[in-house]
């Protein structure tokens, strides 16, 4: 689980792939129904885009969810092993990269959704 930049929401993976959204203010939630029953390994906010939240997932599968549109923004190329972290960059608005059991560092950019 996660909070956003401005602590209020709540982002929350599930052992069957779907996102929860969790609004502190209002005590509601949001869910991201997902094909994939993988678990959710790591998630986090982007630091630049408030409504951006990478998810790791067991299967190896890297995704972006825009919250504000409650949609999947793009599903990054698959790891060979279980994802397990995600990370935006602090400096660099387009920068996401991802880390796996498989021994790699992907790298994408956000805005470019390659």
């Amino acid at each position: 689980m996660a909070f956003d930049n401005e602590s209020n929401h709540l982002a929350l993976g599930t052992a069957k792939g779907n996102l929860l959204l969790l609004s502190m203010e209002h005590l509601a939630y949001t869910k991201f129904n997902q094909k994939s029953n993988s678990k959710v390994n790591f998630l986090k906010f982007s630091p630049f885009y408030g409504n951006y939240v990478g998810c790791a997932y067991d299967d190896g599968a890297v995704k972006v969810f825009d919250v504000g549109e409650n949609s999947l923004l793009h599903e990054f190329g698959n790891h060979e092993a279980s994802c397990s972290a995600i990370a935006f960059s602090p400096i660099n608005k387009l920068l996401f990269c991802s880390a796996g059991l498989d021994g790699k560092i992907n790298f994408f950019d956000v805005q470019a959704k390659k």
